[in-house]
């Protein structure tokens, strides 16, 4: 049986939940330069430079908030496989967990108002929206 280790998988996970949680925190951060509402947004105040320049904005932390999306799940998906194969690797799995909370769940927490701002910053979201789709489930045998 082959020996596995997730502690690279684990760090690089952590990693890319922190670059995920910055991008969230720079959208705020520009809808707020902008003097945008995040809840109640209302494009109007701004001058077709402002809007342009939002929209450049919010698709340049799109593109990097998608690539963190996708490291970190393929980071998951590999690790899913250990843990099929692996009793010790689901245990790590379920320590790690309890120990620093499901990083699952905090990145899907924070996607959803991003979501809704990506729209702003280009017409074709289904790209991103399809992206964003549940963590697939670890079926232990």
């Amino acid at each position: 049986m082959p020996q596995y280790d997730s502690s690279k998988i684990r760090r690089q996970i952590e990693f890319f939940k922190k670059h995920i949680e910055r991008t969230c925190s720079s959208i705020h951060n520009t809808l707020a330069e902008y003097k945008v509402d995040i809840k109640h947004p209302n494009l109007a105040q701004l001058v077709d430079d402002q809007l342009e320049s939002l929209r450049l904005d919010l698709q340049m932390l799109r593109s990097s908030l998608l690539k963190e999306y996708e490291k970190i799940a393929a980071l998951h998906e590999e690790w899913a496989t250990m843990q099929q194969s692996s009793s010790q690797e689901a245990e790590i799995f379920d320590n790690y967990v309890t120990r620093y909370g499901d990083f699952r769940t905090s990145v899907h927490q924070a996607l959803p108002t991003q979501k809704t701002w990506i729209f702003y910053s280009t017409k074709s979201t289904q790209n991103f929206t399809n992206a964003i789709s549940p963590y697939p489930q670890v079926h232990r045998t």
